[in-house]
């Protein structure tokens, strides 16, 4: 399995400005903000430009989204390849990430639990008799938590 994609984002949070009667956020002007700093001037320019009256003012309110990261991203053909993270052991410390395989199941080693004397496999070997052969789920072998 080599057609994966891999989608940079963070999560971000903060208090927003809305309009309390039409609940619609407020889109602040980021350059008055940073240029004078004067948040409220940004909102009242983001808002009469989105021909909203604040007849009531403004409110904030709370938000949470996944924000793309698409600046500095390479181009396709400069991307790595999945063997460059997943067969390298000093890339990515998926362990730091909350990401860590399993390391037994029904009370013996992981690949002990169903093999017994297995040959060496490559990575993508393994994974995709795991995957594509047998119908395994990913939380068979990998888990992930924060």
């Amino acid at each position: 399995m080599t057609d994966g994609k891999l989608y940079p984002f963070k999560l971000h949070t903060a208090m927003l400005p809305q309009d309390p009667l039409s609940g619609a956020l407020i889109p602040a002007k980021a350059g008055i903000l940073f240029q004078t700093g004067d948040i409220n001037l940004a909102i009242l320019t983001g808002a009469t430009d989105s021909r909203l009256s604040l007849t009531s003012g403004y409110t904030y309110l709370e938000t949470t989204r996944w924000m793309g990261i698409y600046h500095e991203m390479p181009p396709a053909e400069q991307a790595l390849t999945c063997a460059e993270c997943h067969e390298a052991t000093d890339r990515i410390d998926f362990a730091a990430l909350g990401y860590s395989p399993l390391e037994s199941r029904n009370g013996q080693p992981l690949c002990q639990s169903c093999h017994t004397g297995a040959g060496l496999q490559t990575f993508y070997q393994i994974h995709d008799q795991h995957v594509d052969g047998e119908g395994l789920a990913c939380a068979e072998c990998h888990t992930f938590n924060r």
